[in-house]
């Protein structure tokens, strides 16, 4: 099994989305572990309410119609992971229409390559390198080198004439050119989820507790040689109802809700990204295919656009830098120094400490989003059907419905699956940092998460590891901090979100609706 030979009585995991319940299956269908006890505690109902409708947390990013499924992705370990990720979309996960296979455009405009080495049309070239390259081909893979080419790939109207622009202004998204993935499409999140619920539920192996986690639980510092400073071990957790409950093992995979827990400053934060939803009338559907549009992703501008849906609704999304919701949280002390540049913490107690951190917002206005967030999706939605086009009173159309989805972020966009290496050795174990991007990993994740589980808190690798776990071990290894001067602050600084890093959440909903942010 794993370096050490050591098999936990039990494991605790905490948080029931991508990170938790694909692990908690992943267990329950791993040999190694077929007599550990596992347990399963998130804040919200697990099985479904005797009405049918799903019980799920409103602000969790995989509470959603509808999320894009793709393997076009500028780092090649996550292409690949796609790829195996997608043949499971294509079976059973993505049976009973929870999977449509409607493509997946990918835009920017041409020349812009100053941003980040990594941004604007560089992530586009990149990424269409290593999807020819992950597919095995060039197979249902095709360049769109104008804003016809785009118009006639994507079915929206954007030159409202359907011919090749010739002045920037005659197009909606002037001086673009990108590609077409058509093996990509996207996924019900929801009901994708309740798939999952259930196949755990049917393994009868997992013990699920509703409550929320409040505070992890230690015993004293432990000494040892490979360690400068006594660390304390993790062994449980503390719910909002006084219940403790303790295991061997504590995987935390609280999504957004982690740095609640443990002082992950440095490594990753909660993020807010608007969502805007527009229904479209019967006689406007039969103007689209079945399965909706393909995707399409604006890199220079981090907007894209997903639907219609099965229910008759398209999705407008801002991938931007994120709204930040600072917060004072007490923590325990990890036993080590603070950490570089990180000194600002507060001692509250001999063995506790109060730091700031961003969770996400639990105020009244969680079903609102910023107005400037809301002024971008609603220019985004005036370039898909600008004047001139038989659909542009969609247009100016009033959102039915709006939400703030708070992710977990890093400062890459990597994944964090690994052991918290500033507690007793292996007594805690990391699984979160989605950034926005986890959720078409549901079918394969949960394994990958076991196998680096498996790997223990050293160096070493478990017997009979698939060949590609060294790759993904160091891709989502617990991240370093930038030095002495690090802030401890985390947006994603990989080239691929946009706008200002600086935006509060609660400021933001309180400025006036004027112009836009980005």
């Amino acid at each position: 099994m794993a370096p050490t030979d050591q098999v936990p009585v039990s494991i605790l995991i905490v948080g029931s989305g991508v990170f938790g319940l694909s692990t908690a299956y992943a267990l329950t269908q791993d040999p190694d572990y077929q007599n550990t006890e596992i347990y399963l505690v998130d804040k919200w109902q697990f099985e479904t309410s005797q009405s049918g409708d799903p019980s799920a947390n409103p602000t969790a990013s995989s509470t959603d119609t509808s999320r894009i499924v793709r393997f076009d992705y500028t780092k090649g370990p996550y292409a690949d992971l796609g790829v195996k990720a997608l043949e499971k979309w294509r079976g059973d996960w993505g049976a009973d229409k929870r999977f449509s296979q409607s493509g997946y455009i990918l835009i920017a405009r041409d020349g812009d390559t100053e941003r980040l080495s990594t941004g604007g049309y560089n992530h586009v070239t990149l990424a269409y390198v290593n999807a020819i390259r992950a597919a095995g081909g060039n197979s249902n893979i095709e360049l769109l080198d104008s804003e016809a080419d785009i118009e006639r790939a994507s079915g929206y109207p954007i030159t409202a004439t359907g011919e090749r622009a010739s002045t920037p202004s005659s197009s909606s998204i002037p001086q673009s050119k990108g590609y077409i993935n058509r093996n990509s499409g996207w996924a019900d999140a929801a009901a994708s989820v309740q798939y999952l619920r259930a196949k755990v539920t049917a393994t009868k192996r997992v013990k699920v507790i509703c409550g929320t986690a409040q505070k992890l639980l230690y015993s004293s510092p432990v000494e040892s040689s490979q360690q400068s400073s006594p660390r304390r071990k993790v062994d449980g957790i503390l719910l909002a109802s006084g219940e403790k409950i303790f295991a061997s093992q504590i995987i935390l995979a609280a999504g957004p809700h982690t740095p609640g827990l443990t002082d992950l400053r440095a490594a990753c934060e909660a993020r807010g990204q608007v969502i805007c939803y527009l229904k479209l009338t019967p006689a406007e559907l039969v103007q689209f295919p079945t399965g909706g549009n393909p995707c399409m992703m604006d890199a220079s501008s981090g907007l894209f656009v997903v639907g219609p849906d099965r229910e008759g609704y398209i999705k407008i999304t801002r991938d931007s830098k994120g709204y930040r919701n600072p917060v004072r949280v007490t923590l325990a002390s990890d036993g080590r120094p603070e950490l570089p540049g990180l000194d600002n913490a507060k001692r509250t107690a001999e063995e506790e400490k109060e730091i700031e951190t961003s969770l996400p917002w639990d105020g009244p206005l969680t079903t609102d989003i910023p107005p400037d967030g809301e002024a971008d999706c609603r220019a985004f939605l005036r370039r898909l059907f600008p004047p001139g086009s038989s659909l542009h009173e969609i247009a100016s159309r009033p959102f039915e419905r709006t939400r703030t989805c708070w992710y977990s972020d890093t400062r890459t966009s990597h994944f964090i699956i690994a052991y918290h290496p500033r507690y007793a050795k292996g007594s805690l174990f990391i699984a979160t940092g989605g950034s926005g991007h986890a959720f078409k990993f549901l079918p394969v994740l949960g394994e990958k998460i076991v196998q680096l589980l498996k790997c223990g808190p050293d160096d070493g690798l478990p017997d009979h590891a698939e060949a590609d776990i060294a790759t993904y071990k160091a891709l989502w290894k617990f991240p370093e901090t930038k030095g002495e001067n690090d802030d401890g602050i985390v947006f994603c600084q990989d080239g691929s979100r946009h706008g200002r890093e600086d935006m509060i959440f609660e400021e933001r909903m309180k400025a006036q609706r004027t112009a836009a942010y980005l």
